[in-house]
């Protein structure tokens, strides 16, 4: 015997069309998001991405910007990639091409194996925010079309970089990172002291801007510096530019045209169900 119990929580939504136009104004402003192949549709909070791509990042990266966008309750990822044929040499060397032409993994040791548009990864790195860096390099490789980084170690223990090293991170960190306005930020290392100052929108966010700079090996972060203003906060992500629909009961998740299981999986905040067998 099969029970399913559902919970229902009245919230406030954000009206659909302005989360679908927040969503297609940061894929225009956001690095690596080809925003003329993407379309952006949402119905009861649910985001459907469609389109085609050519490498593997425009398509994690469009993802990750609709989550991140206030009154989104999930995301159905439909968006295919179509990336050329390349030869499993060529393949390797546009990804050590790509990995040395970027100032943040240039010094990285870290070996690719391609087979058939498969990329293996293998080496050793200090940090998982070097291995982030490493990754969303090789996701924007054409020619890429899935990739293991199950070999890409991470070692353990005090962080050895230089100030130059640091500081490059951390720049490199912010820009990609889709709730700082990287551009309003200023870094400067001395001693692995960072520094910080500029401008930022929210509370949250220095907090994330000072995190940044411990993930990539700061002794200590200065941020006296940097400061909140509300200006400096995206004007997609302002509360007031996001109109709010009624408050009223939200439907099922299954019930909506397009809520993939993965959706539904994403709206567990809103919703719990518990079955028995």
């Amino acid at each position: 015997m099969q029970t399913l119990e559902t919970f229902e929580q009245t919230i406030e939504h954000v009206v659909d069309a302005d989360i679908t136009t927040a969503i297609e104004l940061f894929f225009t402003t956001k690095k690596g998001v080809a925003a003329h192949l993407i379309d952006v549709a949402t119905h009861d909070g649910i985001v459907l991405l469609t389109g085609i791509t050519d490498n593997l990042l425009s398509r994690e990266r469009a993802e990750e910007i609709a989550l991140a966008l206030r009154g989104v309750r999930g995301v159905v990822n439909e968006i295919l990639i179509s990336t050329p044929d390349v030869a499993d040499h060529e393949l390797q060397a546009h990804v050590a091409s790509a990995l040395a032409a970027d100032p943040a993994t240039s010094d990285y040791n870290v070996q690719a194996t391609a087979a058939d548009g498969h990329l293996t990864l293998a080496g050793t790195l200090q940090s998982w925010a070097e291995k982030e860096l490493v990754l969303r390099v090789v996701r924007g490789v054409k020619g890429v079309r899935s990739l293991g980084a199950d070999d890409l170690l991470i070692r353990w223990g005090k962080i050895e970089n230089s100030d130059e090293e640091i500081s490059t991170q951390i720049r490199e960190l912010l820009a990609w990172d889709i709730r700082v306005n990287s551009a309003l930020v200023q870094v400067r290392t001395t001693d692995r002291v960072v520094r910080l100052s500029g401008t930022v929108g929210t509370a949250a966010e220095k907090n994330r801007v000072e995190a940044t700079a411990y993930r990539a090996g700061a002794a200590r972060v200065d941020a006296r510096d940097l400061a909140v203003a509300y200006w400096a906060l995206g004007h997609e992500l302002r509360r007031d530019k996001l109109a709010r629909a009624p408050t009223r009961t939200l439907p099922r998740p299954w019930s909506m045209p397009f809520a993939s299981t993965r959706a539904c999986s994403r709206t567990s905040r809103w919703w719990r169900c518990t079955t028995a067998w």
